[in-house]
């Protein structure tokens, strides 16, 4: 197959809509104290894909977020979890037409540093 097993959590169909699903459960939760759902809440910043993603594809990214942003009408930024740090970037982000569809669902970029050891940590501080 070439794939590693995780990854095909990215891209069976089946799985992406079961996340799916799982997605709108949670934003659609309307908070007991408030009665205000999640996805409109105006104390939550943003919805992260996952924390640390190693290999999230392209379009799983941007229909994750096309999906929380169009389709459920969240309110909220939305921060691809990929570890940019370990994977580098989309490829696809070479391309003008995919940079926009990428800058025009993606509010954030998060990542991770951790350094090899505690004595590079305190030479670079």
């Amino acid at each position: 197959m070439g794939q590693h097993k995780q990854d095909q959590f990215f891209t069976d169909p089946e799985v992406v809509s079961d996340f799916k699903e799982y997605v709108s459960v949670i934003l659609n939760h309307v908070n007991p104290y408030t009665g205000i759902a999640y996805k409109d809440d105006p104390t939550i910043m943003a919805w992260e894909s996952g924390n640390e993603l190693y290999f999230p594809t392209f379009d799983w990214t941007v229909s994750l977020a096309r999906y929380i942003k169009e389709e459920l009408g969240a309110q909220q930024l939305f921060m691809d979890g990929r570890m940019v740090s370990e994977t580098g970037f989309y490829s696809e982000l070479d391309q003008p037409d995919m940079l926009a569809e990428y800058q025009d669902v993606v509010d954030i970029l998060s990542d991770h540093f951790y350094p090899m050891d505690v004595d590079k940590l305190l030479q670079m501080s």
